[in-house]
């Protein structure tokens, strides 16, 4: 009876120490921040990104410039101010490759970037030695016709996923028919985003 008495301490102490390992890292995958950010780079590693699909906006730095340019999915790019730029661990996104986030596109080419929002039209291209953002004339085209939604026959909004709501789109007073999947006409009177 002896030894096994002196076992049992031991026992405890293991069964404390694994109870305390868990509840450690239980606490520790709760108290992680779910990420929904995505980091990139282009092959030179001189433009990187990030970008949060979830809240809508999309930045990328050009670090021999000392530049950022940001869009977001309801207005007009911009130049931003600050040096935080990602890590140059990033993936790389190829030449003749293009990232796809939520409603933000990026086509890589060796002479730049050039990102835009799906909804809004408006985007930037950066290279090493000129930036410029572009909204309106010169965005680029539209989504193919079977990207457009039949609902909105007036405009062109692609079909969720993701949900849109009228501050997404750059639209107003757009004639709605049929089924309405992102729930712009509220009153069915035929007319989304009604300003």
């Amino acid at each position: 009876m002896p030894a096994l008495m002196g076992r049992r301490p031991r026992l405890a102490l293991i069964v404390v120490a694994l109870g305390c390992t868990a509840l450690s890292m239980i606490t520790q995958a709760a108290a992680a921040p779910e990420r929904h950010s995505a980091e990139f780079q282009t092959p030179s590693r001189n433009i990187r990104c990030l970008a949060n699909p979830t809240t809508g906006w999309l930045r990328c730095w050009v670090m021999s410039a000392g530049v950022s340019y940001q869009v977001n999915r309801r207005g007009r790019a911009r130049r931003m101010a600050g040096s935080d730029a990602p890590d140059a661990i990033a993936p790389i996104v190829g030449y003749g490759s293009t990232w796809a986030g939520g409603i933000f596109r990026c086509s890589s080419r060796s002479s730049g970037l050039r990102c835009w929002s799906r909804v809004s039209g408006c985007g930037f291209q950066v290279a090493r030695e000129s930036q410029r953002t572009f909204c309106g004339g010169s965005s680029p085209p539209p989504p193919p016709p079977s990207r457009c939604d039949a609902s909105y026959p007036t405009v062109c909004i692609p079909p969720p996923p993701p949900d849109l709501d009228c501050a997404d789109v750059p639209y107003s007073d757009f004639r709605v028919v049929g089924r309405d999947p992102h729930g712009f006409d509220g009153d069915g009177d035929g007319v989304g985003c009604e300003t």
